[in-house]
């Protein structure tokens, strides 16, 4: 990988050349708490850092509805204590003035922070991002993380501009799933020589399999057994995330005589936490179940023999929670929602259940929970899948590949 400082020499502000490093400002539409994208973020922020990158972040904090202003300025806080400038944009009820201020944010971001790069991560800013362009020419690259539909005002309104002249998605667009590269085809009218494909990655140091000491302690904190089977669903409590198929399964494995635990590890938004309760009631399994808020993620994983995420259609990019999952060791089940292709072989180092399907995902929990060998098997698989294709380093160094072809 060639060195990051080959790049000092293409800083666009001379102000900011004695810094001897080069810088990419990333654009995000709303800084929310704990959520996939932060948590993406503040890994390739730490990460670039240390390969002797500037890096700065601009974009709004969540509204304030259950609790996410206060989470959204804690998350702000990690960032600049890792080192990264934090530019935030200024809120209004006025429609007008708020695409103004907008606009006036990113410019004084972009002077003070003087980028090499503009990285955005929120396709609804990438309007914006061309109109800036055109008067401080540099170098423009889009992530989007969850599959664009034309069912977003932003998606349609650039689709339809881009369908009349170049497309306003940027310079390049990385694509962090095959599912969303096609998306980007297909939706957003990008010619694919614009694209780059770049899965997201892990710490895989952090994420590892436990010892059996840690497995141990792991259980016990959720007062679990060694002979417990334990599912677990990693994700924020939202209808998206399908929690309601996983306890129906539960009520199917039940009827067969088949007991398994679940762990469901995420913050509660709305009525959903009570409404999940009620249906775990409903299906007789609401002591087999822990709610545990926002909490370990790998502790959870720890304790788990397998970690299921039945997401609904177009809800993800590329959920982290599953190659999080085979780096620890544990069996992932997932629907086919973006980024299944790339993570998993079905049958070989996990399973892909259709959408919607509670007796599918049952059939799945029932096979794996009653066969050791197969478990440990696929799980085996899923961890060397994950050690190969979804590490940190990975991710950087072709990040920041991608970062060159414009600035080189």
């Amino acid at each position: 990988m060639e060195n990051a400082n080959s790049l000092l020499t293409l800083s666009k502000n001379s102000s900011d050349l004695i810094s001897k490093k080069p810088g990419v400002l990333f654009v995000l539409g709303t800084l929310w708490g704990e959520n996939g994208i932060t948590s993406h973020l503040l890994t390739l922020s730490q990460e670039l850092i240390k390969q002797g990158w500037r890096v700065g972040l601009v974009s709004k904090l969540a509204s304030d509805v259950d609790g996410a202003l206060e989470e959204a300025t804690r998350s702000a806080k990690e960032f600049e204590s890792c080192g990264v400038d934090f530019f935030p944009i200024s809120s209004s009820n006025s429609y007008l003035f708020k695409k103004y201020q907008i606009l006036l944010d990113l410019k004084r971001a972009i002077s003070k922070f003087s980028p090499d790069i503009i990285h955005s991560h929120s396709l609804s800013v990438c309007p914006y991002l061309t109109l800036i362009k055109l008067f401080a020419r540099i170098p423009c690259v889009s992530t989007c993380h969850v599959e664009p539909t034309l069912s977003n005002r932003a998606v349609k309104l650039g689709s339809q501009i881009s369908s009349f002249t170049s497309p306003i998605w940027g310079d390049r667009l990385i694509a962090i799933s095959t599912e969303l590269k096609v998306a980007f085809q297909k939706t957003l009218m990008v010619p694919e020589k614009k694209i780059r494909l770049v899965h997201h990655g892990i710490n895989h140091h952090h994420f590892r399999p436990p010892s059996l000491e840690e497995r141990t302690n792991a259980r016990n904190s959720y007062n679990l057994s060694s002979d417990d089977k334990v599912v677990c669903l990693i994700g924020r409590l939202a209808p998206s995330k399908g929690h309601d198929l996983l306890i129906k399964a539960l009520g199917i494995l039940k009827t067969k005589g088949v007991k398994a635990n679940a762990l469901l590890a995420g913050k509660a938004y709305g009525k959903e936490e009570v409404n999940l309760k009620a249906l775990a009631i409903e299906q007789g399994v609401e002591n087999q179940i822990r709610f545990l808020g926002k909490t370990d993620t790998r502790q959870v994983l720890w304790a788990s023999d397998v970690s299921v995420l039945p997401s609904r259609s177009g809800s993800e990019g590329f959920a982290l929670v599953i190659p999080e999952s085979m780096l620890c060791g544990v069996l992932p089940i997932r629907t086919p929602a973006a980024g299944s292709k790339d993570q998993i072989e079905d049958g070989v180092n996990g399973f892909i259940i259709p959408f919607e399907d509670a007796e599918a995902l049952a059939i799945k929990l029932e096979n794996v929970l009653l066969n050791n060998d197969l478990k440990s098997k696929i799980a085996t698989a899923a961890l060397i899948k994950a050690q190969q294709s979804f590490t940190v380093e990975r991710m950087v160094e072709n990040t920041i590949n991608v970062y060159q072809e414009l600035v080189k």
